[in-house]
């Protein structure tokens, strides 16, 4: 059975109708990706280097001390926020040459997170410096946040897949193996690995 011909006007009418939709995907996400483009630019300008697939939050510059070279990988999150109310000075703190591989978790919120120079970051590393309190009768979700500062000390590698847990200290020169789970204090010069993290070798 022959197929009755499109009215010419039919395709222009359902142009008519996607076009709304279509410009406002483009004009919220155009403001989006220009808007991202500004921070990404503003921040590189001192010193920090975010790749365009990154998310770098935060509630005021001054809660970010960027002192050299940083790079950020792709897929990453950086999230800084004073989540506990009652610390004024920067929670976030990178000295220079610093590297943060891709789809790494680094959240310095309710807690200070300072990375030291030449600091090596591998691939989904997970830093977070708060913890929800667990105390019986009250849900935990309803719980407040415990600070727990996270400090890198100078030439460290963080092995990719490791959870460095709040509260945690890697001195400097120390290597952290892939996939370990690093609580409390790390000497210098070590090499920790496992979960929980303890010292596996000693670097000569």
């Amino acid at each position: 059975m022959p197929r009755t011909p499109a009215h010419p006007l039919a395709k222009v009418v359902r142009l008519l109708k996607v076009i709304p939709q279509m410009s406002r995907l483009i004009w919220v996400d155009g403001k989006d990706y220009v808007f991202r483009l500004y921070v990404r630019a503003s921040w590189a300008a001192r010193g920090l280097s975010i790749a365009a697939t990154a998310r770098f939050y935060y509630e005021s510059r001054s809660q970010i001390d960027i002192k050299g070279q940083c790079a950020v990988g792709n897929h990453s999150i950086i999230l800084v926020g004073n989540r506990l109310g009652s610390f004024t000075g920067p929670l976030l703190v990178i000295e220079g040459n610093v590297y943060i591989g891709d789809q790494v978790n680094i959240r310095a919120s309710g807690g200070v997170i300072r990375i030291g120079n030449n600091v090596l970051i591998a691939n989904n590393v997970s830093m977070v410096s708060s913890n929800h309190g667990t105390a019986l009768g009250k849900p935990i979700v309803e719980q407040t946040y415990r600070r727990g500062d996270i400090v890198v000390e100078e030439d460290v590698w963080i092995g990719a897949g490791v959870v460095v847990l709040p509260g945690a200290t890697i001195q400097k020169g120390a290597v952290i193996a892939a996939g370990a789970v690093v609580r409390g204090l790390v000497p210098a010069y070590t090499i920790y690995g496992g979960i929980p993290a303890r010292q596996i070798s000693q670097r000569s």
